[in-house]
């Protein structure tokens, strides 16, 4: 089958998909509010109703859809620091948090972008390079002329062979809950808590403002027979929910875990976790499975574009395939639910710097002396970010021009007012409804402090981003993982541990190959793309945009694997992944994750649907517009398969350089023959020569006539997968084969195509212009 309709069809699955982008994990948190919903939900723990009555039930109305968490272990100063993402939306003063700790830690406050530039770096992604088109020959190789002789000087138009590359604690509380630290961290109120047994605490935590469901009970006794803390968190009165920051925690030596069990009381379903731990190794999580996500059931050609690998010279285009989550979240449940991918794995010295104002940025704030400067410094430096607000607004005072405005609504103002005057021919006041002006030659000479401003910029968020980047950096390996999983699969904590044997992984998941494919062997007729992955096999997709339905009924999950602190991957065959899940839940890190009397199955291989073989087929010459065909040459019929006697001779233009040009070249059916020759059915997949036209490379077939990933190896699972070997050089007659250089006469000399461009060129100017002389004067106009 060389060419496919597709259309879409819906099919049972076993979650319901979810749309937002992967992100992890790694703590727990409790949310307070009434009716509210979090802008983004990224923190660890439960979303619980806001303080309410005596005697009302609890109204859990918040609810969690996504957690990032980034865990550094250093093995040198035996301490552990995490980095918890809260967002929330809502009335401030409902705003509270609880985390549950394994030691006491000391608290503080981070940076959101720090989140931002670890997925920028880490997540999943697909790079897509081009290749040239394959069965496509250009109409206008058949023209001895074009019957318009002034035309050729710019036709504005580019062929589509030339165009197509894609290129201080007290001793004790009432009620047996002790009070073991409290103290303010940035925005936020904290304290530190040791309940005794859960009814206890439940009732503090209550009695507190941290309203909590009764079904929470069960859990909070878990932590505490676990010896765990937990970390109650309120905003400051008088703090916007603007001021929200991450929460960090600094304590001894300690195992990250993500206390999920918490969050399921009011997580959504299908919420997204990522969690980057960096350590000592690479990380692992002792009791959930790893999951590598079908590419063929991926969108590869479809999806947001971003930067390929960060820091590196750019190479082919990459994207977010636009289903990845729901492929995940299947693949997952393919893996009995508890499951995670494994996005990247490298040195922490390969991590790209995160910090967002550099040195230059931060000197230019500093001179800034006037209102104007200021607005002009923001403008340059993405610098109108609710994380800068706080450290802007001890040093701006914008109460008696703009009053009763917030810090970050005033410096929308005062952004708006600046680009207002920048364009408006010379008028200088702004007004906004509701009486809100600023006259903006008195504004503008204000005078701002921008060298206070710069030292709390500095203190509050560049050198928080600067501390934990090094930290990062010097770290000896950084994993990211994620997950999508709902609440109900939510009945065990994630336990990290770490493996030095395991090898690293690309943030490039896939590699994928597409070019242009002319199914009738002339750029003007119908086209196709060829999507090859190397080491799975080469198909010709309609669209590019869903996934083509011959890939419908593949396992979501390439390959389902187990991964412990020694050793490789452990395949899982896809009947005993609900019993080998259940059997790890749970290991605990020292000791070996799989019972040692369970025996694994082989994982058997899951087929591959066969390659399309090349496409061949060369049909009737669809004759250009003013074409004055060269002998032999007939609409609609197939080019002629030999050069008639003294052809060129018969070339009534050739006097002119692009003809001769064309006159030099040889004939078309040794150039189609060059171009498409290739076995009719079956064949090798198709593999690209870097100095142009393709070249046969042979894909040896599976003995089982399958492929089927069982070492959780990115060679394997077709993560990472780099361009096919190639053979030895093919005969001509073996396949598609590279054309010849210029330097060495081929039929594609670059003379020759820059012929046949200048002919393209004017014939599609006579066309035009014959055309718009038509139009002219059917209306009767003139030039």
């Amino acid at each position: 089958m060389l060419y496919r309709s597709v259309g879409l069809r819906s099919r049972p699955t076993p979650k319901a998909l979810v749309v937002a982008a992967l992100w992890l994990p790694l703590a727990i948190a409790a949310c307070v509010g009434v009716s509210l919903v979090p802008r983004v939900g990224l923190a660890c723990g439960g979303c619980f109703g806001a303080p309410i009555a005596p005697g009302e039930p609890v109204n859990q109305a918040v609810l969690q859809n996504a957690e990032r968490v980034l865990f550094v272990r250093d093995v040198v100063t035996k301490q552990s620091t995490v980095w918890v993402e809260v967002r929330y939306a809502g009335l401030a003063q409902d705003f509270g948090w609880v985390l549950p700790v394994p030691k006491l830690p000391k608290v503080g406050v981070g940076v959101a972008k720090v989140f931002d530039a670890l997925d920028v770096a880490m997540r999943a992604r697909v790079r897509v390079t081009g290749g040239p088109p394959e069965n496509c020959a250009d109409p206008a190789i058949g023209c001895a002329s074009f019957d318009d002789p002034e035309v050729g000087d710019s036709a504005g138009w580019i062929s589509d062979a030339a165009s197509s590359s894609d290129g201080a604690a007290s001793a004790g509380g009432p009620g047996g809950v002790q009070v073991l630290d409290a103290g303010v961290a940035g925005p936020y109120n904290y304290v530190v808590v040791k309940g005794s047994e859960a009814a206890t605490l439940f009732n503090w935590l209550n009695n507190n403002g941290y309203a909590t469901p009764a079904k929470a009970t069960a859990i909070l006794q878990s932590h505490i027979a676990n010896g765990d803390l937990f970390v109650a968190i309120k905003l400051q009165n008088g703090a916007g929910i603007d001021a929200i920051r991450p929460v960090t925690l600094t304590m001894d030596d300690a195992e990250p875990c993500v206390p999920l069990r918490l969050t399921a009381i009011a997580a959504t379903a299908n919420m997204n976790v990522v969690v980057t731990v960096a350590g000592p190794a690479r990380a692992v999580v002792k009791n959930h499975l790893d999951v590598t996500v079908n590419p063929l059931r991926l969108t590869l050609m479809d999806g947001p574009f971003v930067a390929c690998e960060v820091g590196k010279p750019a190479v082919g285009n990459c994207l977010v395939p636009k289903h990845y989550s729901q492929v995940a979240a299947l693949a997952m449940d393919e893996a009995g639910g508890h499951a995670f991918v494994t996005e990247y794995a490298a040195a922490g010295a390969a991590t790209p710097n995160m910090v967002v104002l550099g040195s230059q940025a931060m000197a230019n704030l500093a001179g800034v002396e006037t209102m104007a400067q200021f607005v002009g410094w923001v403008q340059g430096n993405a610098g109108n970010d609710p994380e800068y607000w706080p450290a802007y607004a001890p040093h701006l005072d914008t109460k008696a021009i703009l009053p009763g405005q917030p810090i970050g609504k005033a410096i929308g103002y005062l952004l708006s007012c600046a680009a207002f005057v920048q364009t408006s021919m010379g008028q200088t006041v702004c007004n906004w409804p509701g009486g809100v002006t600023l006259d903006w030659p008195v504004v503008s000479k204000l005078p701002v402090d921008g060298a206070a401003m710069a030292a709390t910029l500095d203190k509050e968020i560049v050198q928080p981003m600067a501390a934990i980047a090094a930290m990062v950096a010097k770290s000896a390996k950084v994993t990211r993982l994620s997950m999508v999983i709902s609440p109900e699969e939510m009945d065990r904590d994630p336990v990290f541990a770490y493996n030095p044997a395991l090898p690293d992984v690309s943030q490039i998941a896939v590699e994928v190959s597409n070019n242009k494919v002319c199914l009738s062997g002339w750029t003007t007729m119908a086209t196709a793309q060829r999507m090859t992955l190397a080491n799975l096999g080469s198909w010709l997709l309609s669209n590019t945009t869903i996934v083509d339905p011959m890939f419908y009924t593949l396992p979501a999950a390439a390959a389902v694997v187990l991964l412990d602190e020694t050793g490789g991957p452990l395949p899982i065959a896809p009947d005993q992944a609900s019993l080998v899940d259940a059997a790890i839940a749970g290991a605990k890190p020292g000791k070996p994750s799989l019972p040692s009397g369970l025996v694994l199955k082989p994982a058997p291989k899951w087929a591959v649907p066969p390659s399309d073989p090349l496409v061949t087929t060369i049909g009737g010459w669809p004759q250009p517009y003013g074409c004055v065909p060269k002998p032999g040459w007939v609409q609609g019929l197939p080019p002629p398969k030999s050069p008639p006697p003294d052809a060129d001779a018969q070339d009534t233009n050739a006097g002119t350089s692009s003809d001769a040009d064309i006159a030099a070249a040889p004939d078309i059916a040794a150039d189609v023959a060059a171009d498409v020759a290739g076995p009719v059915d079956g064949g090798p997949v198709p593999g690209v020569d870097a100095q142009g036209g393709w070249k046969e490379t042979p894909t040896a077939p599976p003995s089982d006539g399958g492929v089927g990933p069982t070492d959780g190896s990115p060679a394997a699972d077709g993560a990472s997968a780099g361009p096919t070997a190639p053979a030895a050089k093919p005969k001509a007659e073996s396949g598609c084969v590279a054309a010849g250089s210029a330097a060495g006469g081929g039929p594609w000399a670059v003379a020759g195509l820059l012929a046949l461009a200048w002919a393209w060129l004017r014939r599609m100017r006579a066309r035009y212009s014959a055309q718009a002389g038509e139009r002219l004067a059917g209306s009767g106009a003139t030039r």
